[in-house]
């Protein structure tokens, strides 16, 4: 279970936490949780990602609150790559910039919903059981939030 999902856990924490460490520090945090919660696991209601996804959002808000509202500038993202243009990179560039800004306009669920999709590559059942949402209703908030990102940065 550690071996299969612990990249994908780390990732997401990665994403909502600044410092590489405290992400490290709350992965552990999950999986000792998951570990002391085990005999709870419902295969009949989620699946063990899911399941650790649900206590991942929860070790992180529990951090939040402790810490604050401690968020990742997404300007911090590695967007180079060797094989583009500077005219690409300046695009790219732009673009992150754009999204940066917008993202700020966005709800929190919109913004977690992403981020669960496209940075933890959940599926919309997956992300609807996280937020409490069916997954129609996941499906129709991630389209309408990239329908706004793109008429606001396109």
């Amino acid at each position: 279970m550690y071996d299969l999902h612990v990249d994908q856990i780390w990732r997401y924490i990665k994403a909502k936490v600044a410092h590489p460490q405290d992400a490290e520090d709350l992965t552990s945090e999950v999986f000792l949780r998951a570990y002391k919660a085990w005999d709870r696991f419902n295969p009949d209601k989620a699946s063990v990602r899911t399941w650790l996804f649900t206590i991942t959002h929860r070790v992180v808000i529990d951090w939040l609150r402790k810490k604050g509202d401690v968020t990742v500038d997404i300007q911090e993202v590695q967007v180079t790559d060797s094989s583009e243009t500077p005219e690409e990179e300046a695009v790219k560039r732009d673009l992150i910039n754009c999204l940066s800004r917008n993202l700020r306009r966005l709800g929190h669920r919109e913004v977690e919903a992403l981020s669960l999709r496209f940075g933890s590559d959940l599926t919309s059942r997956e992300i609807g059981t996280l937020l409490g949402l069916n997954e129609g209703t996941t499906k129709m908030m991630i389209h309408r939030t990239i329908k706004k990102l793109r008429e606001w940065c396109l």
